[in-house]
């Protein structure tokens, strides 16, 4: 820095959105009702997830982890191996939690695991086998 002159460094350019996340631009065309969704809420933070716990496809932009108005989470799937888990029973009995209960296999007899996920907004979200 010269006497009477300061230099200001030069601010950082955008960063390219399909390095960072992946893809281009979400296309939020497809509306999408409350019908078949568990809502959270905490504080600042809100969730919208379908009944398996899932943020899933992308551009279902209804669905997501919001802070204020800033979509945070936009995809999100529970996976396990022998296909999609079925749906036992989900409802949100607290306004920041969630319980879903999914079976692994379709029929859910004695000694089939089964899961139960817990997504919260008040610190993160769990999953625990069941049996």
């Amino acid at each position: 820095m010269s006497a009477g002159r300061l230099e200001v460094e030069a601010a950082p350019l955008p960063a390219d959105m399909i390095a960072v996340v992946g893809y281009e631009a979400i296309d939020c065309t497809e509306t999408d009702t409350g019908e078949g969704k568990l809502v959270l809420k905490h504080d600042r933070l809100f969730g919208l997830v379908t009944t398996h716990g899932d943020i899933r496809p992308a551009d279902r932009c209804s669905l997501g982890l919001f802070h204020d108005d800033t979509r945070i989470l936009s995809d999100y799937v529970l996976r396990v191996a022998g296909g999609p888990p079925r749906l036992l029973s989900a409802e949100a009995p607290r306004a920041y939690g969630a319980q879903i209960d999914l079976a692994v296999r379709d029929l859910r007899s004695a000694g089939t695991p089964g899961i139960r996920s817990t997504p919260c907004t008040s610190g993160g979200s769990c999953c625990c086998l069941t049996g």
